[in-house]
C-alpha cells in the first residue's frame, strides 16, 4: 500500500479575525468554526464557494496521512 494526504482543516482570515474550517468525517461534511458559533459547510465545492463569495482567505492548512491497505477478499486466505 501506499501513503496517502487527505485535507482535515484550513485555518482562514475573514473580516478581520481568524476561522476554522474543518472536515467532520462523522457527518461526512465540512464545518465553519468562528469565535462563538459552528455552523456546516456542506461538500468542497460549498467551501471553494464560501472562499470565492465569503472573503474566507486560507493561510494555514493541515493535512492528514494515512495508509491506503489493499481490501481483504472472501476468495482470498487471510495471511
Amino acid at each position: 500500500g501506499g501513503t496517502m494526504y487527505r485535507l482535515r482543516c484550513i485555518v482562514c482570515f475573514q473580516n478581520k479575525h481568524y476561522v476554522l474550517v474543518a472536515y467532520n468525517p462523522w457527518v461526512a461534511q465540512w464545518v465553519q468554526f468562528d469565535d462563538h458559533s459552528v455552523k456546516p459547510i456542506g461538500g468542497w465545492n460549498d467551501v471553494l464557494s464560501k472562499c470565492q463569495r465569503g472573503g474566507l482567505q486560507p493561510l494555514v492548512v493541515f493535512f492528514e496521512r494515512f495508509s491506503i491497505q489493499p481490501q481483504a477478499s472472501f476468495d482470498t486466505p487471510a495471511r
